[in-house]
Order: C-alpha cells, then sequence, then structure tokens
C-alpha cells in the first residue's frame, strides 16, 4: 500500500512559513508561488534557524524593472553564451566591450549622436542626411551628398 505525503501548502502569492509554523526539516509548498520551502538549523540550535527557499537558482526569465538597477564597480552586464558582450565601470573608466564572432551594430531611428561631458556634441549620424564631427561643440566636418564640407582651415597632406 502506498504512503501518502502531505506537504504545509499555501495558495496565498508571496507567502513564506515562519519558523513557528515548521519543525526542522519540514517542507512547505506556496502553490501560488511554485515555491518550496524548508526550516533548517544554521548551527544546530532552536535560536539560530531560519526557512529557506529550495531551489532558488535566481534565474529571472522575464522582469520588468521599475527602478534603477544599480551595479558595483568592475560588475559587469554580459550577454551572450560566450560572454561576447560587456558592459562595465571599472571605477574611473565606463567600458562596452564586444568581442564575439560579428560586429557592435548600435541603431537609432533618426540621428546617433556622441556627446562629451556636459551635452557636448562629439559626433552626429543621421540617418540620411550625413556625418557630422565637432570640435569644442562646433561643427567642423560634415558629410554631403556631394561630398564634404569643412569649417575652418584644413592642414592636409594629400589632395581632397
Amino acid at each position: 500500500m502506498a504512503q501518502t505525503i502531505k506537504l504545509k501548502r499555501s495558495n496565498t502569492s508571496n507567502a513564506v512559513p515562519t519558523t513557528s509554523q515548521l519543525s526542522l526539516g519540514e517542507l512547505a509548498l506556496n502553490t501560488a508561488d511554485a515555491k518550496l520551502y524548508m526550516r533548517k538549523y544554521i548551527d544546530g540550535s532552536n535560536s539560530n534557524d531560519q526557512i529557506i527557499l529550495i531551489g532558488d537558482t535566481s534565474t529571472i526569465a522575464a522582469t520588468t524593472l521599475t527602478g534603477n538597477l544599480s551595479m558595483g564597480d568592475n560588475v559587469r552586464a554580459v550577454f551572450g553564451s560566450g560572454n561576447d558582450l560587456q558592459i562595465y565601470h571599472d571605477g574611473s573608466n565606463s567600458y562596452i566591450n564586444e568581442n564575439g564572432a560579428g560586429d557592435l551594430i548600435i541603431k537609432g531611428g533618426g540621428t546617433l549622436r556622441l556627446q562629451g561631458s556636459a551635452s557636448t556634441e562629439l559626433a552626429n549620424f543621421s540617418t540620411g542626411a550625413g556625418v557630422t564631427l565637432f570640435h569644442n561643440n562646433v561643427s567642423k566636418f560634415v558629410t554631403t551628398s556631394s561630398g564634404i564640407s569643412v569649417t575652418g582651415g584644413s592642414n592636409s597632406n594629400c589632395i581632397i
């Protein structure tokens, strides 16, 4: 004859059992969240026990952040199965490091703008309108449909 094992259970979302509700080693199932909990002694005494989540791999399949994701220095956001793309700050400099098999492609719907501190313009890449390079936030070099336009002097060792 088969034996039936019943677990303590709850159908209340986010409900976590307390140490007073479980005995040492006893399991509790939250059916609303599909989570399994167990009471565990830390050092073999009742005064230092806790409820732990069984099988928590901290994997996020899909989520929506409604606040900042704060990461410390040298903590990398890593993408791709071979760590192909990494974004991080080392305490002094910020990096976008792409070392995968393909290219790093940055897309924008209109103008892709590179800016320095205090929103100073460095370069603008406009869809169908060309490229503009800046010096001290002033346009100096522009590609046009007929060639280029240079503002100010040009030092060159070749024919432009």
